[in-house]
């Protein structure tokens, strides 16, 4: 995929993400699933399914895209089939 913004640009969008009026500790971009589209609702139980961060998920796809390899690469067959304890779902909903 080629890049959209130069690194300046990308520093200015830091910039402003890191001085905005937020005390939080944390930049916050969102995801949003329209209910009635089947195929977004599947991307997000597909999502639900492999994790129980999707903040976790989505930064593993990320840094995997940074890396050049795909998510099927980085799994193995009893990873895939796994099942990992629920654990509290923080922001997910």
């Amino acid at each position: 995929m080629a890049w959209i913004r130069s690194e300046e640009e990308v520093e200015e969008i830091i910039q402003k993400l890191l001085t905005k009026g937020n005390k939080s500790n944390h930049i916050t971009q969102s995801v949003l699933f329209k209910k009635d589209s089947e195929q977004q609702l599947d991307m997000l139980r597909h999502v639900l399914r492999r994790s129980t961060s999707f903040g976790e998920y989505i930064r593993q796809l990320i840094i995997n895209d940074m890396n050049g390899t795909s998510n099927r690469e980085n799994r193995t067959s009893s990873q895939h089939e796994k099942i990992t304890p629920k654990k509290d779902m923080g922001n997910f909903f």
